[in-house]
């Protein structure tokens, strides 16, 4: 793989001269270096796309926990007797629902 490497490289900063050997040009681990090499880079931009996708679901995840515990807090600290029920009954139901939906559609995403 060295040997293949090296003459990569040779043939990389050979190409721009006009003197190129035609050994170098035909050489087989040179064409074979730059298959792999294509093949390779392909294969690490789209890791790099994947990696980005999951970068954007463990947000999601991190900001539906927030939201989740959010909810807990506003359950566990509400007192009947200085809030208004029907407001806060609202309220909690439509971001529980909210969250539900966050959560459904995250494991959706996740089964595609």
């Amino acid at each position: 793989m060295q040997q293949a490497q090296a003459l990569y490289v040779a043939h990389k900063s050979n190409k721009s001269q006009t003197d190129i050997a035609p050994t170098t040009q035909n050489d087989p681990i040179v064409a074979e270096w730059e298959t792999l090499r294509a093949t390779s880079e392909a294969k690490i931009k789209n890791n790099e796309l994947m990696i980005g996708e999951l970068k954007l679901q463990m947000k999601r995840i991190a900001t539906l926990e927030r939201h989740n515990r959010d909810l807990q807090i506003r359950l566990d600290t509400y007192q009947q007797s200085k809030g208004d029920w029907e407001i806060f009954r609202r309220a909690f139901t439509s971001d529980m629902e909210e969250l539900r939906k966050g959560l459904k559609e995250l494991t959706l995403d996740r089964k595609k």
